[in-house]
């Protein structure tokens, strides 16, 4: 079903208007804005509305002869743009006549490295926008061969026979929010297409269930800093133990809990406790006064702009307006390199505190902005996480495993002769680290050092129930893995990954008691010469051998 926005009846031009085609039977709403802009709304689930507006800017030859016909457009545009809720997924598509290629390094947050050819005048407009009104171009996000980056070729490069390739250039665009550009998996041109036109069809993939990401299940960051205080650790401690107890309490008299619903009542206590006692407050961004005061005179004369029709009077009004913005910019770094100033200092004062030294170095670790994460495989580069994931994931389970592994003797679940009892557990607990990244189940080891007893003497008969029947929570089997780019090396393969996988409380406190038990066994059969994962050996002491062996070796005269 093809919507229209006609042409006006005083229009003397040859323009036909704007369209946009959907699928017929779409419940959809039409607004023809006028015949360079049209806007279509249609629901996707009860909580999104996708927004898509249409639009035709003037040719560059137009815009630069009447540059008041572009201002006009891109008022217009701007003022549907506004209109749009900020709930809504919103598309912008179009003939833009506008060159934007060179202009990445500028447009850093509104358009890709991979545009084609040099900036012109259309091409600052269209960016200026979207720098207003915080968009970004989807086709110049993603590297393809220049032939699906180009949206337009030109039919006189047919003519010109001293020409190996046609003239081709890239003014044709979709273009979404910079904050939904996550949703956005693939946008280029599309080749191929029988059509009367020397335009090519730009087509972007999407993913429209990751809209729902970012609205759900927000999790509360938790200061475990605070379990230092003693009042507070005590009043955690209560808090989970009362919740284990009124979880045992509540639970089906008939049957006793299975080793998952005895872990899953461990972690939902420990959560909940933290919440509730140890959640940190929500950080109040304090603004500088004086860059506050330049934000507030850089919006009235946004608002002045936006009402004024005079063209000179325009200029003149964003020309200031810059000049404040400018100042707002070099204002806030000048705060961020205070702020990185004072951090240092810090960490200068605090090296004899190794904890407070390291939260200093993570405060600054944050400020950097965060790479994004590149993978590639034979289909090339993906911005898909779950994608990546699957491709790493993949990669190295390839890698650990060997084809020509024996498999290993399947041993019947028995009760144990000597079980594991809550020192045992503790002892385990207490020679984990601290300020660790926790696993799949979120808690980290500072939850259960400064918990209640109940819990501990939980996680012994868990390991009991796990020898004596068989069945263990998923939280043992399962780890997060988290790709981490090798210095050097080339982004993209998954080989140039080191793999770190975050374990699981649980599998932790399991691998140190059998450890702690098996350990002498092990020293007996293991060599001398093997210092590593052995109690008060390691690297260090292997460095130090071969530091005295190399300067026995200088030292000695030759015999």
């Amino acid at each position: 079903m093809l919507y229209h926005s006609k042409a006006s009846e005083n229009n003397s031009t040859t323009r036909a208007g704007t369209a946009i085609m959907v699928r017929k039977g779409t419940n959809i709403t039409f607004k023809a804005i006028s015949d360079r802009i049209c806007q279509m709304k249609t629901k996707i689930s009860n909580n999104y509305t996708i927004n898509l507006i249409n639009a035709y800017a003037p040719t560059l030859h137009v815009s630069e002869d009447n540059p008041e016909i572009r201002d006009q457009f891109y008022d217009e545009l701007e003022s549907v743009i506004r209109c749009v809720s900020n709930r809504d997924y919103l598309i912008v598509t179009g003939d833009f006549n506008a060159k934007t290629g060179s202009a990445w390094t500028a447009y850093q947050e509104n358009m890709g490295k991979y545009g084609k050819g040099e900036l012109n005048s259309n091409g600052k407009e269209l960016l200026e926008m979207c720098s207003r009104q915080k968009l970004v171009l989807t086709n110049t996000l993603f590297r393809h061969k220049m032939a699906h980056r180009a949206t337009w070729e030109s039919p006189a490069s047919n003519a010109d026979k001293d020409r190996r390739n046609p003239y081709r250039n890239q003014i044709d665009y979709v273009i979404t929010r910079t904050r939904q550009q996550h949703t956005v998996l693939d946008s280029r041109s599309q080749n191929g297409l029988m059509t009367f036109t020397d335009h090519r069809l730009v087509r972007a993939k999407l993913n429209l269930r990751k809209l729902h990401v970012k609205t759900q299940n927000k999790k509360t960051n938790i200061d475990i800093e605070r379990l230092h205080d003693p009042e507070t650790r005590a009043r955690y401690a209560v808090n989970v133990e009362m919740k284990v107890m009124d979880a045992e309490y509540n639970w089906e008299k008939e049957r006793a809990m299975n080793t998952q619903e005895l872990w899953d009542t461990i972690v939902k206590a420990n959560h909940q406790a933290a919440n509730e006692v140890i959640a940190k407050q929500p950080n109040k961004k304090t603004v500088d006064n004086s860059i506050q005061k330049l934000s507030h005179e850089q919006k009235k004369i946004y608002n002045t702009i936006n009402t004024t029709s005079n063209t000179e009077r325009r200029n003149v009004l964003k020309r200031e307006r810059n000049k404040i913005l400018n100042r707002i910019h070099e204002e806030m770094s000048e705060t961020k390199k205070r702020k990185i100033e004072r951090e240092i200092e810090e960490i200068e004062r605090r090296k004899d505190d190794s904890n407070r030294m390291y939260t200093a170095m993570k405060n600054i670790q944050r400020m950097k902005k965060k790479v994004p994460l590149v993978v590639e495989d034979q289909d090339g580069i993906t911005t898909d996480p779950a994608k990546q994931a699957e491709i790493v994931t993949q990669f190295f389970q390839k890698m650990f495993t060997s084809e020509e592994a024996k498999e290993l003797e399947d041993i019947p679940p028995k009760k144990m002769q000597k079980s594991f009892s809550e020192e045992e557990v503790r002892r385990a607990v207490n020679s984990l680290k601290n300020n660790t990244s926790a696993g799949i189940d979120d808690i980290h080891a500072e939850h259960l050092k400064n918990g209640p007893s109940i819990v501990l003497s939980k996680i012994a008969e868990i390991l009991n129930l796990i020898a004596e029947t068989g069945e263990y929570p998923k939280e043992i089997k399962t780890g997060i893995l988290v790709p981490l780019q090798k210095p050097g090396k080339r982004k993209g393969p998954p080989a140039n990954f080191r793999p770190v996988i975050l374990l699981s409380l649980l599998r932790k406190i399991l691998a140190i008691c059998l450890i702690k038990r098996i350990g002498d066994k092990i020293d007996r059969e293991v060599p001398v010469t093997q210092a590593a994962y052995r109690a008060g050996r390691g690297t260090t002491e292997q460095l130090l051998t071969i530091k005295l062996l190399a300067e026995k070796a200088a030292t000695t005269p030759n015999s």
